[in-house]
């Protein structure tokens, strides 16, 4: 098997073209009991007369009132845990289920915060937490070897 000519591949190209145009013509035929149906469930549950696509995008969705004038109660915002995705406070240091350090951690060398589970700093590529303190013990440990 090679190259075809331009000629072959303009005829082939044609074809396939075609075929692709009638296959999605079937798919727009078979899928059409459905748009509208469609249409109906979603201005239904916008609660909306006319959620079609020409829709004035300027009045924006219809807000929904709170029931009996009650007003809706925010959720404290969380952090997910990394290792176990449990939601933890937002200002909690170590997740509440499974230990991990959820927190920012701050490098000693720039002041830069990084992700809870980083190893070196993203601006600086200082180690941090546990790994920059054994790196300090084993340097103290080979001055005095040295000396």
């Amino acid at each position: 098997m090679g190259k075809i000519s331009g000629d072959d591949f303009d005829r082939l190209n044609r074809a396939y073209r075609r075929r692709a145009k009638e296959v999605l013509r079937a798919l727009d035929q078979d899928i059409e009991p459905y748009v509208e149906r469609a249409r109906r469930m979603v201005a239904k549950e916008l609660d909306e007369e006319d959620a079609g696509p020409y829709r004035d995008a300027r009045r924006g969705p219809k807000k929904r009132k709170s029931p009996a004038g009650k007003t809706p109660v925010k959720a404290a915002p969380t952090v997910d845990c990394p290792r176990c995705e449990t939601p933890n406070d937002e200002d909690a240091i170590w997740c509440k289920s499974c230990g991990e350090r959820v927190a920012p951690v701050e490098c000693e060398a720039c002041s830069t915060m990084n992700d809870p589970d980083a190893s070196f700093c993203k601006k600086c590529a200082a180690p941090l937490g546990a790994e920059a303190s054994q790196d300090d013990e084993d340097d103290e440990a080979a001055e005095e070897e040295r000396a």
